[in-house]
This record gives structure tokens, C-alpha cells and sequence, in this order.
């Protein structure tokens, strides 16, 4: 239904304001719902940690499709405020944490947001996280395979707008650390830069 028009579903986080913000791309275990998740309360607002709608142009833009979470039952364990959100406690031997951030976390929901920046995390062992810059190839290797894999009946349209995507935002790595509180601090410096370059372009 999506595949002639500017609209792509995306197997990719977003957190963000409502002047820009950015896509967490990667694949199952890469990280990308710890370092969403771990900007709610902050002041960056969360568009979704798994699946998300992306306009690819003329300007990139991230729609939340679900406001809820999935998380491993041992990665629960680092966010403790949310287990009040969980909806399936009593199946986490064998299924991920789903949570309803709806219902707890309204306040952190934003329905979508300019996208200023791809990024890709790497989880270090390290307490301290930083960012550095990549190419665009390295940001599409992180976001087409498994969206196309999810969607195979698009692939070339797929990724097509995912090149289109890349090509005209900012990429950049990001080394996420043990401490959580340290990723939206990053996160949060380089939106507000990103966001600030925009506004003038």
C-alpha cells in the first residue's frame, strides 16, 4: 500500500522533539530499544523502538506507529521504574517484556518529529557513551537488511527510499555505554545542534 509513495515502515527506533530528532537503526539485539527507552523522562520525547513510519521526503520525517516497547526480560532489569508497564509478567520465560508506555509514560510519547540523524548503536561494556560520524553505507547497512527482510514484497522500492533517507541526513555511530543516563545527555547535545543547524540553515 506504502510502496509508491513517500511513506516507508522502518525496522528502526526514533526519540526526538518536535523541532528534529533521530532514527536508532539496527538490527534484533543491537541496542536500539535500550537507548530509546532510556530517553524517557528526559527531554527527549520517544517515537517507537522497533517499527516505525518514515517519510523519506522532501523532507525526512518519523511517524510513531505503536507506543509500545518489547524488551528482554535481563535488559527489564536496567529500567526498573517500568515494570509497572509490563503486560505479560507472567510469560517472560518466554517471550520479550511488552510494554504499554501509553498508560505510564505519556507524557515521553511524541507522535513524529523532523529526522535529523541515523543512528547506529554499539553497545561497549563501557560507562561512557560518544558518538562519531559514518557514512551513509554503514547507516544503510543498518537499516535495509532486516527492513527488507520484513517486507520482501517492496525490497527494491524499499531500498531505494532507504538510500533516499540516508543520503540526506546526518549518520553517525553511537557507542552506548553502561551508564543510561549518559545516552539522552548525548543524545540530547547533538539533537539540539542538529536542530539549531536546520533552523539556519
Amino acid at each position: 500500500w506504502l510502496r509508491d509513495t513517500p511513506l516507508q515502515p522502518t525496522h528502526a527506533a526514533a526519540v526526538g522533539n518536535a523541532e528534529g530528532g533521530v532514527l536508532i537503526a539496527g538490527p534484533c539485539g543491537s541496542g536500539k530499544s535500550t537507548t530509546a527507552l532510556s530517553c524517557l523522562g528526559s527531554r527527549l520525547r520517544y517515537a517507537g523502538d522497533d517499527y516505525t513510519l518514515v517519510r523519506v521526503g522532501p523532507a525526512p520525517y518519523v511517524h510513531l506507529l505503536y507506543s509500545t516497547a518489547k524488551l528482554d526480560p535481563d535488559c527489564l532489569k536496567r529500567f526498573p521504574h517500568l515494570a509497572a508497564s509490563v503486560d505479560n509478567r507472567d510469560r517472560l520465560d518466554r517471550e520479550k517484556a511488552m510494554l504499554y508506555l501509553h498508560e505510564s509514560q505519556s507524557e515521553s510519547l511524541i507522535a513524529g518529529f523532523p529526522i535529523r540523524a541515523v543512528l547506529v548503536p554499539e553497545i561497549t561494556g563501557k560507562p561512557y557513551t560518544s558518538l562519531e560520524p559514518v557514512p551513509q553505507s554503514r547507516a544503510m547497512l543498518a537499516l535495509a537488511p532486516t527492513t527488507t527482510k520484513h517486507l520482501p514484497a517492496a525490497r527494491a522500492k524499499t531500498v531505494a527510499k532507504l538510500a533516499q533517507l540516508t543520503k540526506s541526513v546526518s549518520c553517525y555511530r553511537l557507542l552506548a555505554g553502561t551508564d543510561l543516563a549518559q545516552i539522552p545527555a548525548v543524545l540530547g547535545g547533538l539533537v539540539e545542534r542538529l536542530n539549531d543547524e536546520a533552523a539556519h540553515g
